[in-house]
């Protein structure tokens, strides 16, 4: 009677095809992709031939020689169930594997593509590259609230030490590059890059509109403003009172441009009986159809 499984016994003395995969991570994080390379399987050249076969691949990879490796039993194992291959078992779980072989399969194989299980049998085995976790001695840092608030302190000392004036967009700037650096770098540096040259050239910008900001204020609020008379045909400029002449065109004691109703203007309270609805602008019902 013909074996169950359609294949045959497995083959000793020859080369079957192996697909070796080299993930990237530790087994139980389930990583996905990797590196697939064919390897010879021969089961006559035992385990020590087959690690030897392993060890050159995955050497150029920097995998350190001591690795596990694992095999994939059947051809629908998760990674959890996947077996650690061992001199021991190395001839069985192969032999495990080659009796998943469904007659099914080598039908299939001999009918599409006129080849034997010999031919078309893959092997899969499995190594796991742990990821490296490199903490560099000059790591970069989070520019937390703490760290930032820490490097204003020491920015300020170091411009009062050299009397340096620094506006508050350049030094929030600074104090935030300088938070980022690393623990072991503690001199404070002021970087010559752009973004530091415009975030200066904002402060001055600032300081400027700021000035003449108050510049237009003193000039709206001064007691006495020039105006121009006619005086015998002759135009003739002269200083009034602001105050007196509101007073005599019946104006408010106040700039309506700066401190008009759209500054300070406060409804005056409305009788409940006269707070009406407005339906003339009230939102349409959504899905009402007019008739």
């Amino acid at each position: 009677m013909p074996d169950a499984n359609g294949a045959g016994d497995l083959p000793l003395d020859e080369e079957l095809t192996g697909v070796l995969t080299i993930k990237n991570g530790l087994i139980q994080d389930n990583p996905r992709r990797g590196l697939m390379s064919e390897i010879a399987v021969k089961v006559s050249d035992g385990y020590a031939v087959l690690r030897a076969r392993v060890t050159n691949i995955v050497r150029r990879r920097n995998v350190a020689e001591d690795f596990v490796l694992y095999f994939r039993r059947t051809k629908n194992a998760v990674q959890s169930n996947y077996q650690e291959m061992t001199e021991e078992n190395f001839e069985e779980l192969l032999r495990a594997r080659w009796a998943k072989i469904t007659r099914a399969d080598v039908d299939k194989w001999a009918e599409d593509e006129n080849k034997t299980p010999q031919q078309k049998a893959v092997f899969e085995f499995f190594v796991y590259k742990p990821r490296e976790r490199r903490r560099r001695a000059n790591q970069i840092q989070r520019a937390t609230q703490a760290r930032i608030a820490d490097a204003m302190q020491r920015l300020t000392e170091r411009d009062n030490q050299n009397d340096v004036y620094r506006g508050p967009i350049e030094r929030n700037h600074v104090a935030v590059v300088n938070a980022r650096r690393p623990d072991e770098e503690q001199d404070i540096v002021v970087p010559n890059d752009n973004t530091t040259r415009q975030a200066r050239r904002l402060d001055q910008m600032r300081v400027q509109l700021q000035a003449e900001n108050e510049q237009a204020a003193a000039a709206r609020n001064a007691e006495y403003k020039p105006i121009t008379i006619e005086l015998n045909g002759v135009e003739v400029q002269v200083r009034v009172k602001v105050a007196s002449l509101r007073e005599a065109l019946g104006l408010p004691q106040h700039n309506l441009i700066h401190n008009g109703i759209y500054h300070g203007y406060n409804h005056d309270p409305v009788a409940p009986e006269e707070d009406q609805e407005d339906e003339e602008h009230a939102q349409p019902q959504v899905g009402a159809v007019g008739a």
